[in-house]
Formats: structure tokens, C-alpha cells, sequence
């Protein structure tokens, strides 16, 4: 049984040799070690401006018009993205139907959203058109959102909200 004492110390001196030399170069690795490389972070795009623009409007038929009133008028002085989103409920009295898209500088640069009711009851549906450009250079742009409605009926734009914002390339 003396053995088995004797081989217990051996091995309890062997882990406690082992614990040191791990402890030891922890301390080494925390205060005396090179400083560990950071790599760069790549920039964040941020926004840089927005603007909005709310109203109410009841548009004449047959013909399209601004249905966001003059516009937003802003200018960039660097390049950046632009981001335009428009918000209304379309109120229609009997059969209609309704069209919108996103002008720049009265130049379409959207797909069309359209709006069909074919009841005789007024009806009240959400319309919503985004617009995403990823490089937009200086200058002064003119957004607006153009509407049409078919002749001879009656459409109402409730509570037009369009929100643009410019982001900044890095």
C-alpha cells in the first residue's frame, strides 16, 4: 500500500506541473504577448438626409398628375443612394381604376402600381410603391409621385405620405 502513496504524489506532482506551465502561459499570453490584430472594419453606410411630404388630394380624372403636390426638391453634393417610398389608401366611389408611379426630374424610374375596384360601394385599399437607386450623382433632383384614375371616376389619395432618404456610399 506504501506504493500506491508514493504513485498518487507522482501523479498529483505531474497535474500540478502541468496546471503551473498552463497558468503560466496564460499570464504570459495576457501581459507579456503581442497585442492581437484588429481587423478594419469596413465603413457603415449612413443616411444623410430625408425628407417627407403629406397632404390630401383628389385628383381630376383621365389624366396623370402629382399626386404628392410639387414634389420634393433636394440636391446631393456627393453620390449617394436614394430611397423613396410612398403611403396612401385610395378611395374608390363605384368602379375604378387607379395608377401610380415615381417620377425624378418628370422622368418615370419605377414599375406602376395599380388599383382596380369593380363594386358600386366606396371601397378603401392600401397602396404602397418604393423606388431603390444605388448610385445617384450630385445634382438637384425633383421626386414626385404621379397618379392617373380612370375617366369618370372617383378617386380620392388619402393621406399621401412619400419619405425620401440619401445614403451615403463609403
Amino acid at each position: 500500500m506504501a506504493g500506491n502513496g508514493k504513485g498518487l504524489a507522482a501523479i498529483a506532482l505531474i497535474i500540478g506541473i502541468v496546471g503551473l506551465a498552463a497558468g503560466g502561459y496564460a499570464a504570459y499570453d495576457t501581459f507579456f504577448g503581442p497585442e492581437p490584430e484588429i481587423p478594419e472594419q469596413e465603413p457603415v453606410p449612413e443616411i444623410n438626409s430625408y425628407w417627407y411630404e403629406e397632404n390630401y388630394y383628389i385628383p381630376s380624372t383621365g389624366g396623370i398628375e402629382n399626386v404628392t403636390g410639387q414634389g420634393i426638391t433636394f440636391n446631393v453634393t456627393q453620390n449617394v443612394s436614394l430611397y423613396v417610398s410612398f403611403n396612401c389608401y385610395v378611395y374608390h366611389a363605384g368602379s375604378s381604376m387607379t395608377e401610380v408611379r415615381v417620377y425624378i426630374n418628370d422622368v418615370v424610374v419605377s414599375g406602376y402600381i395599380r388599383v382596380y375596384t369593380a363594386t358600386t360601394t366606396v371601397t378603401r385599399t392600401p397602396l404602397t410603391i418604393q423606388h431603390y437607386d444605388d448610385v445617384v450623382e450630385n445634382g438637384t433632383y425633383t421626386v414626385n409621385i404621379k397618379g392617373s384614375a380612370a375617366a369618370g371616376s372617383t378617386t380620392v389619395y388619402y393621406v399621401p405620405t412619400m419619405y425620401i432618404q440619401t445614403i451615403s456610399l463609403v
